[in-house]
């Protein structure tokens, strides 16, 4: 019996242990890719980005958007992306919602199938440009309307260099335009802050005064184009000042540029 048991032991230990071990081994293997966590593919993202970026933009679908819209590979290699959500879809792939950042407002939006090497998989929706949802920019919207809160920083404003010279041109006194930016923006649009004006892919902010130029009893007068005009007012022209600038810190506005637009004959 003793001579038996030896012969078993001797058996179990040369031919089923290594198959035990490499079945545990597949085993945990399979483990490794069922505990690879979303966070895991997106520190990966972060660390891989130029080699992940490269596989995206050269899929057939992106290549297709590029072309569409006057873009290359080099525009966007450089581009900081904003990864909104990424899910797992079985032990092999992920879902991934993301942003390529053109500016601070604006971004191509992507929804991508990936595996865990990051490979592109498939395109699931068609690659389009909207206003993006990262971070960034909704720290630049809410500084501008906190902007459009404070009547000290829009004065300052007016006063600029570069616009209070327009506004004396066209007789509109500081108070006026003062008065026509809370009115406009604050009474009808001032959930959604100033315009966003884009140049060179850098984003400013933007607010637009327009006045009507009017004949009234054989005398001209400038008055804002939201008061309504009698009967026997003549309108000859609308003057439409377009103010960009930007935003430091302390909401402290620095002019961008001033856009002036003078044409004949009211809407």
């Amino acid at each position: 019996m003793i001579i038996l048991l030896v012969v078993i032991v001797a058996y179990l230990v040369t031919y089923v242990a290594p198959y035990y071990e490499a079945a545990q081994g597949t085993q945990n293997n399979s483990l490794y890719v069922e505990t690879l966590t979303e966070n895991d593919i997106k520190q990966k993202i972060i660390e891989e980005k130029d080699q992940f970026l490269y596989k995206l933009l050269t899929t057939t679908e992106f290549q297709s958007f590029l072309k569409k819209n006057n873009l290359t590979i080099e525009d966007l290699m450089n581009n900081e992306l904003y990864l909104k959500n990424i899910s797992r879809v079985n032990n092999e792939l992920f879902k991934i919602e993301l942003e390529i950042l053109l500016s601070t407002m604006d971004s191509i939006h992507v929804e991508a199938l990936i595996n865990k090497d990051l490979d592109i998989i498939e395109i699931i929706e068609p690659i389009t440009m909207k206003e993006s949802e990262s971070q960034q920019a909704k720290s630049f919207l809410n500084k501008g309307m906190l902007f459009l809160a404070n009547k000290e920083k829009i004065s300052i404003l007016l006063k600029d260099s570069e616009v209070l010279p327009i506004l004396k041109k066209y007789n509109i006194s500081l108070e006026d335009a003062l008065n026509y930016v809370l009115h406009v923006y604050l009474s009808n649009y001032g959930s959604n802050g100033p315009a966003i004006y884009i140049r060179d892919n850098i984003a400013h902010y933007m607010i637009t005064l327009k006045y009507l130029k009017i004949l009234r009893n054989n005398t001209y007068l400038i008055i804002p184009e939201y008061k309504e005009l009698n009967e026997s007012d003549t309108c000859t022209s609308m003057i439409t000042i377009h103010i960009i600038f930007d935003l430091d810190d302390n909401l402290n506005p620095q002019v961008y540029t001033v856009k002036v637009i003078e044409f004949p004959g009211c809407p």
